[in-house]
């Protein structure tokens, strides 16, 4: 008979650095109100700020992606926007071009009219800048860029959105709470897993299931309760 540890299969807790043990923080999401409200607040930002979050919060790419995006991906006839790289930054690489976190990630993202309305005036200014910046405009084909064209640092998209909401007294989550949101309104809205972790570039939906499983039941709560409401409702037990 095989030795076996009885010790084999238990789960040791992590622990924090007080030596309690660790949960994990629920995460930070925007309420639809909020969000109305966070919209509202990028109308009069700077063009790039404004276009960077309005695809943040519309499309749930994360950071990199959104700053790895060219134009040339972009299909404003159709609506649609290739996510095929990532934009990221080390000290030793400084920024660079990487592939996509998974292979699901590269995928294509469509786009509401609104936001195809917004490119297009962030283009013809992009483009109006550049000719007014001539030889030292270094181009990259990127959508969000440093003054001269030169990719954007990773950090300056959370730096501007931080100050703004301190400066506005509006929640600060951080970056990644958009796309948190995105899924949040799907899940609630009744999109099915596999639908949502195409849209988020998940590998699998397991992934999003496991993820947003705390927003997956309280989701499937709301539909029972929905049905329940429809036939226990009041008016019919008043006339029966």
């Amino acid at each position: 008979m095989l030795n076996t540890n009885p010790c084999s299969k238990v789960t040791i807790p992590k622990l924090d650095a007080k030596g309690k043990v660790y949960t994990k923080p629920e995460k930070q999401i925007y309420t639809k109100e909020q969000a109305r409200d966070f919209m509202k607040m990028i109308a009069d930002a700077p063009m790039k700020y404004k276009v960077f979050f309005t695809l943040a919060i519309y499309t749930g790419c994360r950071r990199g992606e959104l700053l790895g995006i060219e134009w040339k991906n972009v299909d404003l006839d159709n609506g649609t926007m290739m996510i095929d790289h990532t934009s990221n930054y080390t000290a030793e690489k400084g920024i660079y071009a990487d592939v996509t976190k998974t292979e699901k990630s590269t995928r294509i993202v469509d786009l509401p009219p609104a936001v195809c309305d917004l490119l297009r005036v962030y283009k013809h200014d992009q483009d109006a800048y550049k000719m007014n910046l001539g030889n030292k405009w270094q181009e990259h084909d990127r959508l969000f860029t440093k003054w001269d064209g030169q990719p954007m640092h990773p950090n300056t998209p959370y730096t501007w959105l931080m100050r703004e909401c301190q400066r506005r007294d509006f929640p600060f989550y951080g970056v990644h709470t958009f796309r948190h949101f995105v899924a949040s309104a799907e899940i609630e809205a009744g999109v099915d897993p596999t639908t949502v972790a195409a849209m988020l570039g998940h590998s699998t939906p397991v992934t999003t299931l496991s993820t947003y499983s705390h927003i997956f039941a309280e989701s499937r709560r709301k539909a029972s309760t929905a049905v329940a409401d429809l036939l226990e409702s009041k008016d019919d037990k008043a006339t029966g």
